[in-house]
């Protein structure tokens, strides 16, 4: 991804200049800690509106939608396999 289209992601996401934005990602991101976030935050909103979406209407779709998707078919697979039996 290009920087400036990056840092203009993060000054969109956090509701900053710009140039505070540089200056965070310059000073204060190691290891990626401001992409991370903005990808857990992007999965918390996108898993809040589809449990919102009011019978199954103006859900999200796309990359992350399809994540909470696969998440949440994995927890009921895994918990009926620990319930196997008892139910």
């Amino acid at each position: 991804m290009p920087e400036d289209y990056f840092v203009e992601l993060v000054a969109l996401h956090y509701g900053c200049t710009p140039s505070v934005a540089r200056a965070e990602i310059e000073t204060r991101n190691p290891y990626g800690y401001i992409e991370r976030l903005m990808e857990m935050s992007a999965y918390a909103n996108t898993k809040q509106a589809l449990d919102d979406a009011p019978d199954g209407t103006h859900k999200p779709t796309g990359y992350y939608a399809d994540l909470v998707t696969a998440i949440e078919f994995e927890l009921v697979a895994e918990w009926h396999a620990s319930h196997e039996g008892t139910i």
